[in-house]
Protein backbone atom coordinates (compact mmCIF):
# COMPACT_ATOMS: atom_id res chain seq x y z
CA UNK A 1 0.00 0.00 0.00
CA UNK A 2 3.06 1.94 0.81
CA UNK A 3 4.34 1.45 -2.24
CA UNK A 4 1.45 2.15 -4.30
CA UNK A 5 1.02 5.86 -3.28
CA UNK A 6 -0.99 5.28 0.09
CA UNK A 7 0.00 8.04 2.86
CA UNK A 8 -0.76 5.95 5.68
CA UNK A 9 -1.15 1.93 6.61
CA UNK A 10 -2.50 0.62 9.60
CA UNK A 11 -2.89 -2.96 10.04
CA UNK A 12 -4.62 -5.18 12.39
CA UNK A 13 -4.81 -8.33 13.60
CA UNK A 14 -4.91 -10.22 17.27
CA UNK A 15 -1.36 -12.09 16.83
CA UNK A 16 1.11 -9.88 18.55
CA UNK A 17 3.62 -11.81 16.97
CA UNK A 18 2.34 -10.70 13.06
CA UNK A 19 1.75 -7.36 14.24
CA UNK A 20 5.32 -6.85 15.58
CA UNK A 21 6.85 -7.87 12.26
CA UNK A 22 4.67 -5.15 10.57
CA UNK A 23 5.17 -2.83 12.65
CA UNK A 24 8.96 -2.63 11.90
CA UNK A 25 7.82 -1.62 8.08
CA UNK A 26 8.45 2.46 7.97
CA UNK A 27 5.15 3.97 7.91
CA UNK A 28 3.20 0.94 8.95
CA UNK A 29 0.99 1.57 12.56
CA UNK A 30 0.11 -2.08 13.63
CA UNK A 31 -3.27 -2.01 15.81
CA UNK A 32 -4.05 -4.62 18.12
CA UNK A 33 -7.56 -5.89 18.16
CA UNK A 34 -7.51 -7.55 21.22
CA UNK A 35 -6.74 -4.02 22.42
CA UNK A 36 -8.03 -1.19 20.15
CA UNK A 37 -10.96 -0.39 18.63
CA UNK A 38 -10.07 -0.51 14.61
CA UNK A 39 -12.53 1.89 13.87
CA UNK A 40 -11.71 4.28 16.53
CA UNK A 41 -8.46 4.23 15.73
CA UNK A 42 -9.07 4.58 11.76
CA UNK A 43 -11.00 7.56 12.69
CA UNK A 44 -8.19 8.91 14.77
CA UNK A 45 -5.70 8.23 12.56
CA UNK A 46 -7.53 10.22 9.40
CA UNK A 47 -9.51 12.58 10.79
CA UNK A 48 -12.87 11.37 11.61
CA UNK A 49 -12.91 10.37 7.76
CA UNK A 50 -11.96 6.70 6.98
CA UNK A 51 -9.83 4.99 4.87
CA UNK A 52 -9.83 5.76 1.37
CA UNK A 53 -9.24 2.17 1.01
CA UNK A 54 -9.64 -0.75 3.23
CA UNK A 55 -8.81 -4.52 2.65
CA UNK A 56 -10.46 -7.53 4.77
CA UNK A 57 -8.32 -10.00 4.59
CA UNK A 58 -8.56 -12.41 7.43
CA UNK A 59 -12.45 -14.17 5.94
CA UNK A 60 -13.25 -13.89 9.40
CA UNK A 61 -16.98 -13.51 10.32
CA UNK A 62 -16.29 -11.48 13.10
CA UNK A 63 -14.42 -8.68 10.93
CA UNK A 64 -17.71 -7.80 8.56
CA UNK A 65 -19.23 -6.97 11.80
CA UNK A 66 -17.37 -3.32 11.69
CA UNK A 67 -15.43 -3.50 8.46
CA UNK A 68 -17.67 -1.31 6.34
CA UNK A 69 -17.35 1.74 9.13
CA UNK A 70 -13.65 1.82 8.85
CA UNK A 71 -14.51 3.36 5.14
CA UNK A 72 -14.43 6.85 3.95
CA UNK A 73 -17.39 8.21 1.96
CA UNK A 74 -16.76 6.73 -1.48
CA UNK A 75 -14.02 4.52 -0.61
CA UNK A 76 -12.59 1.30 -1.78
CA UNK A 77 -13.68 -1.73 -0.12
CA UNK A 78 -11.16 -4.89 -1.26
CA UNK A 79 -12.47 -8.59 0.20
CA UNK A 80 -9.31 -10.91 -0.25
CA UNK A 81 -10.47 -12.64 2.78
CA UNK A 82 -12.98 -15.87 2.11
CA UNK A 83 -15.36 -16.46 5.22
CA UNK A 84 -16.35 -20.30 5.44
CA UNK A 85 -19.85 -19.66 5.73
CA UNK A 86 -21.83 -16.37 4.28
CA UNK A 87 -21.86 -13.37 6.58
CA UNK A 88 -24.49 -10.85 7.17
CA UNK A 89 -23.94 -7.45 5.22
CA UNK A 90 -25.95 -4.22 6.23
CA UNK A 91 -26.88 -2.77 2.97
CA UNK A 92 -27.39 0.74 4.25
CA UNK A 93 -23.82 1.11 5.75
CA UNK A 94 -22.49 -0.01 2.40
CA UNK A 95 -24.76 2.72 0.55
CA UNK A 96 -23.35 5.49 3.28
CA UNK A 97 -19.97 4.38 2.56
CA UNK A 98 -20.40 4.45 -0.86
CA UNK A 99 -21.55 7.71 -0.51
CA UNK A 100 -21.39 9.75 -3.75
CA UNK A 101 -24.36 12.33 -3.08
CA UNK A 102 -22.04 15.29 -3.83
CA UNK A 103 -21.02 13.97 -7.08
CA UNK A 104 -24.27 13.77 -7.87
CA UNK A 105 -25.77 16.74 -6.64
CA UNK A 106 -23.21 18.59 -8.60
CA UNK A 107 -24.10 17.07 -11.62
CA UNK A 108 -27.69 18.54 -11.36
CA UNK A 109 -26.90 21.92 -10.32
CA UNK A 110 -24.10 22.46 -13.21
CA UNK A 111 -27.15 21.15 -15.89
CA UNK A 112 -25.13 18.20 -17.10
CA UNK A 113 -27.77 15.82 -15.68
CA UNK A 114 -31.29 16.94 -16.02
CA UNK A 115 -33.75 14.87 -13.50
CA UNK A 116 -37.47 16.63 -14.46
CA UNK A 117 -38.55 13.85 -16.73
CA UNK A 118 -38.10 10.94 -13.67
CA UNK A 119 -40.33 13.28 -11.29
CA UNK A 120 -43.99 12.29 -12.26
CA UNK A 121 -45.94 14.70 -9.39
CA UNK A 122 -44.85 17.29 -7.00
CA UNK A 123 -46.23 17.86 -3.52
CA UNK A 124 -45.74 20.25 -0.79
CA UNK A 125 -44.37 19.39 2.21
CA UNK A 126 -47.97 19.85 4.04
CA UNK A 127 -49.09 17.56 1.74
CA UNK A 128 -46.73 14.79 2.39
CA UNK A 129 -48.89 12.02 3.39
CA UNK A 130 -51.08 12.28 0.10
CA UNK A 131 -47.56 11.42 -1.50
CA UNK A 132 -46.48 9.03 0.28
CA UNK A 133 -50.18 6.93 -0.08
CA UNK A 134 -49.52 7.60 -3.81
CA UNK A 135 -46.18 5.77 -3.74
CA UNK A 136 -48.22 2.83 -1.45
CA UNK A 137 -50.45 2.61 -4.31
CA UNK A 138 -47.59 1.45 -6.64
CA UNK A 139 -48.98 3.46 -9.77
CA UNK A 140 -46.96 1.37 -12.57
CA UNK A 141 -45.79 5.51 -14.17
CA UNK A 142 -44.64 6.79 -11.18
CA UNK A 143 -41.11 7.26 -11.16
CA UNK A 144 -40.38 9.92 -8.65
CA UNK A 145 -42.74 11.70 -6.44
CA UNK A 146 -41.24 14.62 -4.99
CA UNK A 147 -42.02 16.53 -2.17
CA UNK A 148 -41.19 20.30 -2.00
CA UNK A 149 -39.55 21.97 1.01
CA UNK A 150 -40.02 25.74 1.82
CA UNK A 151 -36.76 27.51 2.81
CA UNK A 152 -38.35 30.33 5.26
Amino acid sequence: ALAGGASKVLVSDVSSIKLGIIGQIPGVIPVDLTTEDLVERVREETAGWGADVAFECSGAPKAYETFWKLIAPGGCAVLVGIPVNPVPIDVTELQATANVYQKAIDLVDSGRLNLKPFITDTFAMKDAKAAFDRMDEGRPGDIKLQITVNRD
